[in-house]
């Protein structure tokens, strides 16, 4: 079970770390040189606090990208603006890049071969609309050292079980880069 948890979190850390980054790079000028990764179309449906479908970016990594000493692996997919922030995060236990093919999405309490899928959603307001999975699909069409791209469905419920909400759509996400990470961490040291 203390895995699980280790993998949630690397997953959530992982959002949460890209999000902040990227809403405080966020600007009209776009000189900054960072580069986001690939594309992410997600669609979603049932999410009473706010947010839903959007075109994005998606990046993934591994623990050992950002130096953390619990072996886990997500992608990430995000849509920052000026205005709000929404991403999706699906992770698991294990450094290893997982191969093609299709993997169970589960709640977070099953087994290491299983992904936990997240939903965030911001408005810059003091509780975000969150989303955990509790069971969906994800397949992957190419898994390689520096690409995934794949699609996903999940259905997740808020974690006080306020409202349940479905998860789709699919990615091309680039691995993030070392330069990618120092930017973002360096973003995070200003706060």
């Amino acid at each position: 079970m203390a895995t699980r948890a280790t993998s949630f979190l690397f997953t959530l850390f992982l959002a949460v770390t890209l999000t902040m980054g990227l809403t405080a790079c966020d600007s009209s000028d776009s000189d900054d040189g960072m580069s986001f990764g690939g594309s992410a179309d997600v669609t979603v449906s049932g999410a009473s606090g706010g947010g839903g479908d959007f075109s994005g970016n998606s990046l993934f990594a591994t623990s050992n990208d950002l130096d953390q000493t619990e072996p886990a692996f997500s992608i990430v997919m995000f849509n920052v603006t000026s205005s709000d922030t929404t991403i999706v995060a699906i992770g698991r236990d294990g450094d290893a890049l997982p191969r093609t093919g299709s993997f169970d999405i589960g709640d977070g309490s099953e087994s290491t071969e299983k992904f936990t899928g997240v939903y965030i959603y911001s408005d810059g307001g003091d509780m975000p609309n969150l989303g955990i999975s509790k069971s969906g699909t994800l397949n992957l069409s190419t898994a390689t050292e520096s690409k995934m791209t794949g699609d996903f469905n999940f259905s997740a419920v808020h974690p006080f079980g306020t409202s349940d909400m479905s998860v789709s759509g699919s990615f091309d996400a680039d691995r993030a880069t070392p330069e990618q990470i120092d930017e973002l961490e360096s973003v995070l040291n200003e706060y």
